[in-house]
């Protein structure tokens, strides 16, 4: 009578699964105190401290992302997945250098003590109504609409892979694909119809021209 042999998991295996599952969770969990009913209960909670919710939520999400990327580094392989040219490494590093370029102007577009959640803090101790966010046009959004996200992206892509890499990467993707079809969402409901024109003539991630939409064109988009 044969008797089934239970093999372990593949070691390897299970790592890549672990790691998915938890960018998933992490997608899940930062995606939902991202969320406007999240945040209306959130703040209720915090009560006086409502105003930290921003910068809580911003350091909750680097620290996950930092132990999740701990994890794929301690327990998935790091081997390059193939040997890399010396040109093709030299290119790969132009496309990083290129991408860090890109996200620090991009960055500078932004209110970046909001976006971080000082300036929350700032004006509920001054006893002050924080401004509705404006519609910030800078000098990347004439060619996409999410230059960050096409900046981090490009980052992301132009390293050499190894299977660690390749399943962090391709969770970090998928992750700021649905990140940015939530912000289009929220950037839809804020700001109406400008917003909607702004989109259909300007694309999301990759260029179509290589000249810039010029400014004075992208302010009449905008009905300013």
């Amino acid at each position: 009578m044969n008797e089934c042999v239970r093999r372990p998991m593949d070691p390897t295996f299970f790592a890549v699964i672990t790691h998915l599952l938890l960018w998933t969770l992490f997608g899940v969990v930062h995606s939902t105190m991202a969320s406007h009913w999240f945040k209306l209960r959130w703040c209720r909670l915090l009560g006086p401290l409502a105003s930290g919710e921003r910068l809580f939520y911003n350091l909750f999400a680097a620290l996950t992302a930092l132990a999740i990327l701990l994890h794929g580094r301690a327990y998935l392989p790091q081997e390059l997945l193939w040997p890399y040219a010396p040109w093709v490494e030299q290119l790969l590093l132009a496309g990083r250098l290129l991408g860090v370029v890109l996200l620090l102007i991009a960055l500078s577009s932004y209110d970046l003590s909001r976006f971080a959640g000082f300036k929350q803090i700032r004006y509920a101790l001054r006893g002050e109504a924080l401004p509705d966010e404006p519609l910030r046009i800078g000098l990347l959004h004439r060619w996409v609409r999410h230059p960050i996200y096409t900046a981090a992206l490009l980052y992301l892509w132009s390293q050499p892979l190894s299977l660690g890499e390749l399943v962090t990467h391709l969770s970090l993707t998928l992750y700021l694909l649905i990140g940015m079809g939530l912000e289009e969402r929220r950037l839809q409901a804020l700001y109406g119809e400008r917003y909607g024109v702004f989109c259909r003539a300007i694309p999301a991630l990759i260029p179509k021209r290589l000249k810039p939409l010029p400014h004075g064109e992208v302010e009449a988009l905008l009905g300013r």
